[in-house]
């Protein structure tokens, strides 16, 4: 008997770490699109808004602006203007603009005002420098 219920268990199983895995990964989307991340124990002033795990696609430093990528593949992001009170550092050290990465790893904080998303903060880790290259051993 147990051998004939244990092909529908594993696929049970599977068909359970796929449900978790797909969920989470859309709980962070939906998170992150609706500002589930957002400072809720503050009740002064704006919303403010977390972005965790982003990915510096552009920096426009004629218009103070930082474009954002996160989650799946890229899709879903943020562009954020950015002001002379915004605390920007890259690898816990401050920086002005001009000298985020492209490509780095980002958390970012920022507020709506006047229909734009305000950076209060971004905290940057560069991107990782291409590995050594390997040489082929027989």
């Amino acid at each position: 008997m147990i051998g004939r219920l244990r092909g529908p268990l594993v696929a049970l199983v599977m068909l359970g770490v796929f449900t978790a895995a797909v969920g989470y990964g859309g709980y962070r989307v939906i998170r992150h699109l609706t500002g589930w991340g957002a400072d809720a124990g503050s009740s002064h002033g704006p919303l403010r808004i977390e972005i965790e795990d982003a990915t510096l696609r552009r920096v426009d430093v004629s218009d103070s602006k930082v474009e954002l990528s996160s989650d799946l593949l890229g899709m879903f992001g943020a562009t954020l203007q950015v002001t002379p009170k915004t605390r920007i550092d890259v690898n816990g050290t401050p920086v002005e603009l001009k000298d985020l990465p492209p490509g780095a790893r980002v958390r970012a904080s920022y507020e709506y005002r006047d229909g734009l998303k305000v950076a209060f903060s971004i905290s940057a880790e560069p991107p990782a420098p291409d590995g050594p290259s390997r040489a082929i051993t027989r």
